[in-house]
């Protein structure tokens, strides 16, 4: 996808398409009560799962970086890099002056 083709600017043309008409259509399913509560229900949770299943991808992923002898500039060391410093900060947490907290 890096860089981008011809083909993945016809492929999101053909999506937005079909989205585009589809909307009369959805709008008169989601008008109703059992799937607008379906959409909403599963819409709320759908950030903690997508978080929760990509630290289950990451995680053993990552594990396995530690056990192969890796070379400073190869992209796996960067992103190892990235990794423990997102780790760092995790485990550091919100704090006065730093991002997330609310002031």
């Amino acid at each position: 996808m890096t860089p981008p083709t011809v083909c993945l600017l016809v492929l999101t043309v053909g999506q937005v398409a079909a989205v585009v008409l589809a909307r009369p259509w959805m709008q008169r399913w989601l008008s109703r009560p059992r799937p607008w509560t379906a959409v909403v229900t599963v819409g709320s949770a759908a950030m903690t799962i997508h978080l929760w299943h990509l630290s289950v991808l990451v995680g053993p992923w990552s594990s396995t970086l530690l056990m192969v002898p890796v070379d400073p500039l190869q992209d796996t060391f960067c992103v190892a890099a990235g990794l423990l410093l997102v780790r760092r900060a995790v485990r550091a947490g919100p704090g006065p002056g730093r991002l997330g907290t609310c002031s």
